[in-house]
């Protein structure tokens, strides 16, 4: 008999469709001989985490609680993964970025991304000061915050609390939410992501951000 060579799926919470996602046969494909276990939670803290447990486990831990599509979690995914390529101590360097683009070209070669979100997460893992970007995406966005006199409107309110690299923003996104920390300031949004991480996760237009603390 031969050994199972899939990678398990542990529903620490349930999470039937990202259970699913994490279980096909393309997922499979893309993580085999990096990763020895996916574990699914639910945490306040990131979206994803690359741990290394006694042993030499490789878990890859993904956060069903995030609003998301399958792209991106494929997206979250192949970050993590690549702290196992890299090593979960080098953080994001050359190494990691090279390994993270890698997957993500697999990835789109399996019919996980498509080619337009390959060429974004590489161009972004390569050249940007983020690891993984999303897009802001959902229905209701609008494009009034495209208006340069409310984009001035609204770039001025968040000067004047002092917005900057570092800062924590509160914004609401999908119906829910969510603070996250500055990791860019672009002509007409902030790139945030997870408090303390350094990775951008979304871009947030000027108008979604109700609140700014300047870092300590």
């Amino acid at each position: 008999m031969k050994p199972d060579a899939r990678v398990p799926v542990v529903e620490l919470a349930r999470g039937e469709e990202l259970a699913a996602l994490m279980r096909s046969a393309p997922v499979q494909e893309l993580i085999a001989g990096h990763v020895d276990v996916i574990e699914l939670v639910v945490v306040k803290s990131y979206v994803g985490n690359a741990i290394c447990r006694r042993g030499g486990v490789r878990v890859v831990r993904m956060n069903v609680a995030l609003d998301a599509g399958d792209s991106e979690f494929v997206l979250v995914l192949c970050h993590e993964v690549a702290h196992h390529i890299a090593g979960v101590r080098r953080r994001h360097d050359e190494t990691w970025r090279r390994a993270c683009a890698e997957l993500l070209q697999r990835a789109g070669r399996l019919g996980l991304l498509s080619d337009e979100e390959v060429a974004q997460g590489v161009d972004t893992v390569l050249h940007g000061a983020a690891s993984i970007f999303r897009g802001w995406d959902g229905p209701g966005t609008g494009r009034e915050w495209l208006s340069s006199e409310v984009l001035d409107r609204d770039r001025e309110r968040l000067r004047e609390q002092g917005i900057e690299l570092g800062s924590l923003v509160t914004f609401r996104y999908r119906n829910r939410w969510w603070q996250g920390e500055v990791v860019q300031v672009n002509r007409k949004t902030v790139s945030v992501g997870e408090p303390g991480k350094g990775v951008a996760l979304l871009r947030v237009p000027f108008s979604r951000i109700v609140r700014a603390k300047p870092p300590e």
